[in-house]
């Protein structure tokens, strides 16, 4: 009896997530990016910042999930890092933007033609990546990371695996991430994501509830100290440390 009770409760909670999401968080959010987009031509950078972190709370307030950040005191707020984090969901994004809004993300190129999400890619001026043309995509990385890194401000985040999981699992990271490292001076920054996966599945169309989401930001490491003769090693060993701290709740 109790485990019906419990499915049926799991099935209104949904219902009201993904309702309240796609009817009232989404056109809020496009609402939101617009004047963000003002804020950005008319150059008012306290504001767009501003914009940003509502956009990104936006998603997750709204139905009640909280938003907790683990060893944020660890970032300078006066550096550049290459971010690296676990891919489970659409909500990953938002989840570590509210924490650090200035940000210029890598992302497959295909993304750039998606509605409203396209021009918000645009808009942060995301580095395109197109996974059957790799000498355009390093093309890409390379002046787009050479500009980032003239700003002194801005910093950059990749999801290494390529993808969203399917299975909630974190797969091999791919070694493009390094890449970027090789044409800036940035600092590595890896961080775990937990509790994405549930709320937005890679294969789901509803939106489920939980408690929080919970942003784990690791120990930087300096630039000299990253391997570039063993990439593969390298790649494994920034896996583990995201991985150790990653639960599926």
């Amino acid at each position: 009896m109790r485990k019906k009770i419990k499915k049926i409760i799991e099935f209104i909670s949904t219902f009201i997530c993904s309702f309240i999401t796609y009817l009232v968080a989404l056109p809020l959010a496009a609402i939101i990016f617009f004047a963000g987009y003002l804020a950005k031509v008319l150059k008012l950078n306290g504001i767009l910042t501003f914009l940003i972190r509502i956009w990104c709370q936006l998603f997750f307030s709204i139905i009640g999930i909280k938003l907790k950040a683990h060893g944020l005191e660890k970032v300078d707020k006066n550096k550049q890092y290459l971010i690296v984090a676990n891919h489970a969901s659409y909500y990953d994004i938002p989840a570590i933007m509210h924490f650090i809004p200035d940000l210029v993300w890598v992302a497959n190129k295909r993304f750039f033609n998606v509605l409203i999400f396209g021009s918000f890619l645009k808009l942060m001026e995301t580095i395109p990546v197109d996974p059957n043309n790799f000498k355009e995509s390093k093309s890409a990385i390379e002046k787009i990371s050479y500009r980032v890194g003239k700003t002194k401000t801005r910093s950059i985040c990749i999801f290494p695996e390529g993808t969203r999981t399917r299975d909630g699992k974190i797969h091999n990271f791919k070694r493009g991430f390094l890449t970027i490292l090789k044409y800036t001076n940035f600092d590595l920054l890896p961080v775990t994501l937990n509790g994405t996966y549930h709320v937005k599945p890679k294969w789901s169309f509803f939106i489920h509830w939980i408690p929080s989401v919970d942003v784990i930001f690791h120990d930087p490491i300096p630039h000299s100290n990253i391997n570039f003769d063993d990439e593969k090693g390298t790649a494994a060993y920034i896996q583990d440390i995201i991985e150790k701290d990653y639960q599926l709740k």
